[in-house]
């Protein structure tokens, strides 16, 4: 089983239980100090783990995602090669169970959600047709799979046709179903149409995994996907890159470009654009904006076209794009050597970005050697606030990053340390949870007469405070707004899903406030 490191501080958010009457000193939980690390746990056997996505789940706790090579040590029930490996942890870093699905082939698994009824939903891809895979359309196909709250398989389902289509992306769509993403050299089987060597190919399937549409976008050379929204019309935007310069792809600056497309509800290619220099870029996460623009996250090795102040070698790259696509604003992030960029978070004033670097120079003030872990709190004016590395003396790389239910910073990387920030590994490459220390900021709220009720709520939120209230957005554990509403002292709730939240109340003086909600 993995260890983890004592844990160094408490929550500052608790559940709570119906607020009557109450005098709140109200904490920005999205403001931080370089944070340090609370506890940290890894999980692996003898052989490879490549952990590839993890969320906070309902009950305070994390779900982790990718594959595995060991049949020992944490994993137990490998199929043969490789599996997808999902591990369950508590709130505190505890493995509470762990699964491999497959067969005797290759799974890989690439992204995890919790879903409504307490279970779970991965995707990823296999090569099998015999253990937990009924049945493949030939060579890689996406593989999805519904599981229950302890691991047990609900239901499972391949899409795909003879070539290789490789699952990487999920979410749940507005609907109740979920739409996958990925990249196919297919044109049979569950794939209607190919534009070149590799595809972007996105699949909307039903809560039951049903095939309800697809759509391939591309040109005559590959395109590779990385993540995938719904916003806030429907439909969806999709960003990773191209390497193509004709068929979807109306520009192509360099070897790879940043590729961002705009779809309708349905799929329909809307807009796209094409963003870097003469060299390559990728995207790796995209957000939808407040005023309907969108920030988008992924690397850089040009120092050309539309990069204006590169670092040297790859860069984290930030772009903000308004809603139709045209680029805004743009900056760099790194050292001397390579930096990559894994997940970009919404904060109250600005973003948190997670990711790796082989620097200590330029904007890295520190590495432990090889790939560190790197954490970057930017301002809305895309200024670094702070910035940390994580890790050991050898490669460790976030793949993801979330708010914890309490608030918190947790990230997801691969790890081949044992030492320094590392306290234990496995074998060779092993999954490394961090959950990081909340690390209060000047800028609290003033104490203020606040009143917040019901908290379980299930209907309506009532919020009464000694100041006026300009707005109320309720927010995810990602720091996405599900939910607002401004000049009022209530917030309907009913048609939210259930789970942990933070409502987030800023006053017309210019203060604002956030509280942990529960949604029932």
């Amino acid at each position: 089983m993995g260890t983890r490191k004592t844990e160094l501080c408490g929550n500052y958010f608790r559940m709570a239980t119906i607020i009557t009457s109450i005098l709140l000193l109200f904490f920005n939980p999205f403001a931080f100090s370089q944070p340090e690390i609370a506890w940290e746990a890894t999980f692996g056997g003898t052989e490879n783990e490549f952990l590839h996505n993890g969320q906070a789940t309902s009950d305070g706790g994390y779900i982790l995602v990718g594959h595995t090579l060991s049949n020992d040590g944490d994993v137990f029930g490998n199929h043969g090669e490789e599996d997808v490996w999902v591990v369950k942890v508590d709130a505190t870093g505890t493995l509470e169970w762990q699964r491999a699905y497959g067969g005797s082939d290759q799974e890989l698994g690439r992204a995890i959600l919790q879903t409504v009824d307490g279970g779970y939903i991965f995707a990823g891809s296999t090569s099998s047709e015999d253990g937990d895979v009924a049945g493949n359309n030939g060579s890689l196909d996406y593989w999805v799979v519904k599981i229950d709250a302890v691991g047990t398989i609900e239901w499972e389902n391949a899409y795909g046709g003879s070539g290789n289509d490789r699952g990487r992306l999920l979410l749940q769509t507005n609907d109740g179903g979920f739409l996958v993403g990925g990249y196919s050299s297919s044109v049979n089987g569950d794939i209607s149409s190919n534009n070149g060597v590799n595809d972007f190919w996105i699949v909307k399937i039903d809560s039951n995994g049903a095939l309800q549409w697809e759509h391939s976008y591309g040109g005559s050379d590959s395109e590779y996907p990385y993540k995938a929204i719904q916003t806030a019309d429907n439909g969806f935007i999709i960003v990773g890159d191209t390497e193509s310069n004709d068929g979807d792809i109306s520009l192509n600056q360099g070897e790879k470009d940043i590729w961002v497309i705009k779809t309708d509800a349905t799929g329909n290619l809307e807009w796209q654009k094409t963003f870097g220099g003469s060299e390559s870029e990728t995207g790796f996460d995209v957000l939808e904006l407040p005023d309907g623009g969108y920030r988008i996250i992924g690397d850089s090795e040009s120092a050309d076209g539309d990069i204006s102040n590169p670092k040297g070698f790859y860069d984290i790259w930030m772009l903000k794009l308004d809603a139709n696509g045209t680029l805004l604003s743009e900056k760099s992030y790194g050292g001397n050597s390579n930096e990559s960029a894994s997940t970009l978070l919404l904060t109250d004033d600005g973003y948190i970005i997670s990711g790796f670097s082989l620097s200590s120079t330029g904007d890295v003030s520190n590495n432990y050697g090889n790939n560190d872990v790197w954490v970057l709190k930017i301002n809305e004016g895309e200024e670094i606030e702070w910035e940390k590395n994580y890790g050991g003396t050898h490669s460790d790389t976030a793949q993801a990053m979330t708010f914890g239910s309490d608030g918190n910073l947790t990230f997801f990387a691969q790890t081949f340390s044992e030492d320094i920030d590392v306290s234990e590994n496995q074998g060779e490459r092993d999954y490394w949870i961090v959950k990081l220390e909340e690390i209060l900021s000047n800028n609290s709220v003033e104490i203020f007469n606040v009143k917040v009720y019901p908290n379980p709520a299930s209907d309506v939120l009532f919020i009464e405070a000694s100041i006026p209230i300009a707005t109320l957005q309720l927010l995810n554990v990602l720091g996405q707004t599900v939910h607002s509403a401004s000049k009022t002292s209530q917030l309907d709730v009913s048609g939210v899903s259930k789970g942990g939240y933070f409502l987030r109340i800023r006053f017309e003086d210019g203060a604002s406030a956030t509280q942990k909600i529960i949604i029932q």
